[in-house]
């Protein structure tokens, strides 16, 4: 009974497997087949100006006119008006043909997206079937098995991973932007006295400013100690989250406790920069996981299609 089981999974994977193929070669189709309909529509569209360009040079040489007038007079009328005819003529003809090419492509676009809704939903299908498959050869056991419980579980890891970079460098980047708003409207105002009146704007957009960008900084550290499980060999996140705050109480002291914009520029700086270093990390760690990740699905993918 189990291995009816096994086997009418592996075909399932199998036939969706095929369907994904022939649903991919489809959309490699498509698209070829939306590029020259692009370029085809364009080419037409000049034929088209071309044409009626020509025609209008034709109306003006029959109509009554001074050019048509001095052509009469220097006998060149005839010959000038017969060249336009023809070239208008020549003209028509590739506008003509260039017309059923776009009506061809356009009718090809047309087929493929018939075609394609026969294949509607076969992505989740086939992920549905390749679960199934990957549940029943860990339910089987033996080496197989455990390969593919393990590769699942590393697979879990690596996008908690991922999700909780993404969020820290989320709260970093919004710590950041703040930062720089508030410098430059610091830098905008012309402090002659050291105290806070002077060098808050009427509205107190910097004061406001640097009391979002510490709410951010608070979250950026939260967001950084809760990366501590992923942090194995590294620096301590606790610490990197210990100094951060230190930039942030430093940058809050001088800016709202002893009043010094010059202080207060530095104390901005040194915490902006502190957070750039950071995100930095962040980044460069986020694409191991990533490029980890996608390394480990492939090989999820090979063992459990393989088994």
């Amino acid at each position: 009974m189990m291995g009816a089981l096994y086997r009418d999974a592996y075909d399932d994977v199998v036939r969706c497997a095929e369907r994904k193929r022939d649903r991919d070669t489809l959309l490699r189709r498509l698209e070829s087949a939306r590029g020259q309909l692009e370029a085809q529509q364009a080419s037409l569209r000049q034929l088209a100006a071309e044409l009626a360009k020509q025609e209008d040079d034709i109306r003006r040489f029959e109509e009554p006119s001074l050019l048509s007038l001095v052509a009469r007079l220097v006998g060149t009328r005839g010959r000038r008006l017969d060249t336009r005819r023809e070239h208008a003529i020549a003209i028509r003809v590739q506008h003509d043909a260039q017309q059923q090419t776009v009506g061809s492509l356009r009718s090809e676009v047309e087929l493929i997206d018939r075609e394609l809704a026969r294949y509607e939903g076969i992505d989740e299908e086939y992920q549905r079937v390749f679960l199934d498959k990957a549940h029943d050869l860990v339910a089987r056991g033996g080496p197989t098995g455990a390969r593919v419980a393990e590769l699942s579980a590393q697979l879990v890891d690596a996008r908690g991973h991922a999700r909780e970079l993404d969020e820290a460098i989320t709260a970093g980047q919004a710590t950041l932007r703040l930062l720089v708003a508030a410098h430059r409207a610091l830098l905008s105002e012309d402090p002659v006295e050291d105290t806070l009146d002077r060098w808050l704007d009427p509205d107190r957009r910097v004061e406001r400013l640097l009391a979002d960008a510490q709410t951010w900084a608070f979250r950026f550290a939260r967001e950084l100690e809760d990366l501590e499980p992923w942090n194995a060999g590294g620096e301590a996140m606790a610490s990197v989250a210990g100094l951060l705050l230190h930039y942030v109480d430093d940058l809050i002291r001088n800016a709202v406790r002893e009043w010094s914009p010059g202080r207060t520029r530095a104390a901005m700086d040194g915490l902006r920069g502190y957070v750039e270093v950071q995100l930095r990390r962040l980044e460069s760690t986020r694409a191991k996981v990533v490029a980890e990740h996608d390394a480990t699905e492939q090989r999820y993918i090979e063992v459990v299609a393989l088994g």
